[in-house]
């Protein structure tokens, strides 16, 4: 069976306050991107953080403090989720919206 690219979450965060986009529990190994879009005339900047609660070192940053100038998106290079990780976002504007998507590769 062919793997599907799915949309693993849609967020839209409240300014400042980190939020979580998807946890990759133990249902498959996903390799995954995010797309920050910015729809407000005004820069923001945004993180993209990675926690893995068994792993030695537990939080890495795929992004951090990434500027997403006005009315423009950016979308990270593809990484890998191992089990339990969980991807969370912050943005410093609400306007500032999310979009995870993943190809499980144990499917």
């Amino acid at each position: 069976m062919a793997r599907e690219l799915k949309n693993l979450g849609i967020i839209n965060p409240s300014a400042n306050i980190e939020t979580l986009g998807f946890e990759q529990g133990t249902a498959g190994l996903f390799l995954v991107s995010v797309t920050a879009t910015n729809t407000a005339l005004t820069d923001a900047m945004f993180d993209v953080r990675i926690f893995n609660a068994s792993a030695s070192t537990n939080s890495a940053y795929i992004a951090k403090n990434q500027i997403l100038p006005g009315r423009n998106s950016y979308e990270t290079v593809r990484f890998t989720l191992d089990y339990n990780d969980k991807v969370y976002v912050t943005a410093t504007s609400s306007s500032v919206s999310f979009l995870i998507s993943g190809i499980n590769q144990t499917e």
